[in-house]
């Protein structure tokens, strides 16, 4: 996510809650220098990698990170574990604290559990108010499709 001049990745943690994330930044000018980039422990940004403490858990994959304007809130997003439901959290800066989860839809029934939930940020319209997201949707061995979701927050 790119909020303010700074870049924001969020990532799995080797350890700790089930499936734990944090979140690194780094300016915009120094995304490619590893050196550039802090980590939150929980209270400060650090330079220490291992100091590094989980903003969110419970995300089986990848998350999507914005900052939605019609919300005024950032917006987490990501398929929920070992279920068809999309979810989203929220809070009021990148590194948290987040809500937790709360479902935002549920995919179409599958072969197995649908994953890969994630906001397409470049397609959101009238500020955020609307947004699109897609998953992808198992149909079998080696078969599925991704959908693309519109959602309208009231």
């Amino acid at each position: 996510m790119l909020f303010d001049g700074m870049v924001y990745l969020y990532g799995r943690l080797p350890t700790g809650s089930f499936l734990p994330y944090g979140v690194a930044r780094a300016p915009l000018k120094k995304a490619t220098k590893r050196s550039a980039y802090q980590f939150w422990n929980g209270s400060a940004w650090v330079n220490d990698v291992n100091q590094a403490v989980a903003v969110m858990s419970g995300i089986p994959g990848a998350v999507t990170v914005s900052y939605n304007a019609y919300l005024q809130t950032f917006v987490a997003i990501h398929s929920q574990a070992l279920s068809d439901k999309v979810v989203f959290r929220t809070a009021s800066s990148p590194e948290g604290p987040w809500s937790a989860a709360t479902e935002l839809f549920t995919g179409m029934p599958s072969s197995s559990n649908n994953y890969a939930g994630q906001e397409h940020i470049e397609l959101s319209k009238n500020n955020g108010k609307t947004i699109y997201v897609s998953y992808f949707n198992p149909q079998g061995i080696l078969q599925g499709e991704l959908r693309l979701v519109e959602v309208t927050f009231q």
